[in-house]
């Protein structure tokens, strides 16, 4: 990846005749490492400077909720983990998310909640296992505060040094865009005021937002709304520090002709989204009514300036015809057009704690004609031990598009909150 286009890398196509593989590695434990007794939230990020490379985040649940990050680098299928870092510098750390710098080597931007947001670059350097780390100061991104309950995540807006984050509040989709150095968080935009910029869409759930990886000027905004329809806004950025803003299109319902354009679930349920390519996105939503229910809802759709909608698709329904998790993470790739998606989540009704179920993987492959093919669901993590939560994947920058899925788990039979991980390979022969 070495040009810029409109603030996003140039399109990174890639060796092809990758083939799925979900049983490439073994499930690691005990990524939290030694002297922490409980852990929850955990999240993971993949470096596009270095395709071997993630970094974890989790929050210490034995009394502190410190939250920290650890660098883990692949060789082939094996995990080597750089020392615990304490990021937040601050206790009673809530949910988080967290982004390598694209522009910047060895940088990471980290967001979290206490009583209300926060941003900090966290710097790293060294050899992989001895990594040693330095954290800007605390930056107040909002008043309001942050959840990463249903998959929520911050986008970067290609390599401009500025990123989205996602908020809900008070059962309203806002958003807001914050100005990175190497070296600190410089700036939030003022049109946000101290708390965010409304999306003007009533939500249950943080809204999701996915960039265009050719022109970071557009993006999309999706969420299922107070009617149970799954909607997307088109979203045109402009200005920059202070002055960054958005202007936001008009709700748009996915599936118009199903159910009114309803039958998602807006109380329990999820949405996702990913951008492929230039206008090309696919959205993903937890259904509720028929024909929706019990099933992972797929759409693909491109955006010119208007909206060209693919049908309606469903996740293979091979290991249960129970109902999605508490929510399911898609992840393709931020910077390049890539068709491939990896998306990783659990089944079972329950709160984000549970179902006590193995972590389920399946790799969706979007085409040029707005279709979308699925694998069979597959259990990739925890398959013998029933004691597994909050799970979060990343899909890689390399050839085979290998994820790093980390979840909590109940390991080493005591501890039903230390960190697991598991690499895993969506492949690519769809892109």
């Amino acid at each position: 990846m070495t040009g810029m286009n409109a603030g996003a890398f140039s399109l990174n196509f890639r060796s092809s005749g990758f083939s799925p593989d979900f049983s490439f590695a073994s499930e690691v434990n005990d990524l939290e490492g030694s002297g922490i007794t409980a852990t929850e939230n955990p999240i993971v990020t993949a470096d596009p400077h270095d395709e071997n490379r993630y970094a974890i985040s989790f929050t210490d649940d034995d009394g502190s909720k410190d939250g920290f990050i650890r660098i883990a680098t692949r060789s082939g299928s094996s995990l080597t983990l750089s020392p615990r870092y304490d990021a937040a510098d601050s206790s009673n750390v809530g949910k988080k998310s967290i982004l390598f710098d694209p522009s910047n080597s060895g940088k990471l931007i980290f967001v979290y909640n206490t009583n209300k947001i926060y941003a900090r670059v966290i710097s790293f350097s060294g050899s992989a296992g001895s990594e040693s780390f330095s954290r800007s100061s605390a930056f107040t991104v909002s008043n309001y505060s942050y959840s990463s309950n249903s998959g929520t995540k911050m986008v970067p807006m290609g390599s401009t040094g500025r990123y989205v984050i996602p908020i809900e509040n008070s059962n309203t989709a806002y958003l807001r865009i914050i100005t990175a150095s190497s070296s600190a968080i410089t700036s939030r935009d003022s049109a946000g005021g101290s708390d965010a910029i409304s999306l003007s869409t009533t939500v249950n759930y943080p809204p999701q937002i996915a960039i265009d990886p050719t022109d970071s000027t557009k993006g999309m905004m999706c969420a299922v709304n107070s009617s149970e329809d799954l909607v997307v806004r088109a979203l045109t950025f402009s200005g920059s520090g202070t002055s960054a803003t958005v202007s936001v299109g008009a709700e748009t319902q996915l599936t118009p002709g199903i159910l009114s354009g309803g039958g998602y679930r807006y109380s329990g349920g999820w949405q996702q989204i990913v951008a492929c390519g230039a206008g090309k996105y696919v959205a993903f939503a937890k259904g509720g009514d028929s024909p929706h229910n019990n099933k992972i809802v797929g759409v693909a759709f491109d955006y010119d300036g208007s909206y060209t909608l693919g049908s309606a698709t469903y996740a293979p329904q091979n290991i249960t015809t129970d109902e999605p998790g508490p929510f399911w993470v898609a992840s393709n790739n931020f910077y390049s057009a890539n068709n491939t998606i990896s998306l990783v989540g659990s089944y079972g009704s329950g709160s984000t704690r549970n179902p006590n179920h193995p972590v389920y993987a399946t790799v969706c492959t979007r085409s040029d004609d707005r279709t979308i093919s699925y694998t069979d669901v597959t259990a990739v993590g925890n398959t013998t031990n029933n004691k597994q939560f909050f799970r979060w994947t990343a899909q890689g920058y390399d050839d085979a598009n290998t994820n790093l899925t980390v979840y909590s788990n109940n390991a080493n039979g005591s501890n039903k909150d230390s960190v697991s991980g598991v690499l895993w390979q969506a492949g690519n022969i769809g892109d």
